[in-house]
């Protein structure tokens, strides 16, 4: 009798012990994004305040800050530039100069205008040790078409829009001979530059398609001469580290071919970078 009674006290414990963690993750499953993203920002904040004082308890606090903001991305299924730099200020602030690079990145390609990303992005890759600088053609290149990555592809549809809209709009006028001559001067330059956006538009696409930019997030990582540790030599003399900005060339399993902002290629294992674009889109 008194076995029976110990065994039917431990089912219901049992039982209540999985009706409280149950009713605790109905409960957290059902929390809006909007919910999520509040008590990510109060983590984050308490975290900063602590960190300096009890660094453990601080990057514990940011971490639980991160996955919250996380989950915010996954439960929306979009991507917002907002949520990322806080990820990558908490990145930052935890000493991880990788996933901060990579999630101001983040941030930048949906807000490319945000001045406080951009200066933060530049703080973080001054902290990126052997850090690699464009030579002269790819410095050249990046200073044309600066344009490109300073505006966000819906401000540059707004212009194809608008571009499109003039150009139409001259045409049939002067065709209707409502507008002097010269409004085919007009129309020429509104094609130009609708031309260009969308030439700009598609590049954009392209590139989001192939994520091919990505960021070192491994401590410090040795590329190789070929998709294999042990059978290749090292490709440069010094390691690349955490932070660093490559381009994906080619992808093998478990490996991917990375060219750096000089030209210069390596083969790293492929869990010691991650891509910039994500698979959500932007919202």
């Amino acid at each position: 009798m008194i076995q029976s009674r110990a065994r039917a006290r431990v089912v219901v414990l049992v039982l209540l012990a999985w009706l409280v963690s149950h009713s605790a993750w109905a409960q957290d499953a059902t929390r809006t994004p909007a919910a999520l993203f509040a008590e990510a920002s109060r983590k984050f904040d308490e975290g900063a305040a602590t960190i300096a004082a009890d660094r453990a308890r601080g990057v514990a606090l940011l971490d639980e800050s991160v996955a919250l903001f996380e989950r915010v991305l996954r439960d929306a299924g979009l991507e917002n530039g907002r949520v990322y730099y806080n990820i990558a200020n908490a990145r930052m602030l935890q000493g991880d100069t990788g996933r901060a690079v990579l999630n101001y990145r983040r941030a930048q390609r949906l807000m490319p205008a945000d001045q406080a990303i951009a200066g933060a992005l530049e703080g973080a890759r001054r902290r990126v040790q052997g850090r690699v600088e464009p030579q002269g053609n790819e410095r050249a290149g990046q200073l044309l078409l600066a344009w490109h990555y300073a505006f966000s592809p819906g401000v540059r549809f707004a212009g194809l829009a608008l571009c499109s809209a003039l150009f139409w709009g001259l045409a049939l006028a002067r065709l209707a001979r409502a507008v002097p001559r010269g409004a085919w001067w007009g129309a020429g330059v509104a094609a130009l530059v609708g031309g260009v956006l969308l030439g700009s538009l598609i590049a954009s696409e392209r590139a989001f398609q192939r994520s091919a930019e990505a960021v070192i997030v491994a401590p410090s990582v040795v590329g190789r001469k070929g998709p294999d540790e042990s059978g290749y030599q090292p490709a440069f003399t010094d390691a690349l580290h955490a932070g660093l900005e490559v381009t994906i060339v080619e992808a093998r399993p478990g490996w991917r071919l990375v060219r750096l902002a000089d030209g210069r290629e390596a083969w790293l294992p492929e869990d010691a970078l991650e891509a910039v674009a994500t698979l959500a889109r932007a919202g």
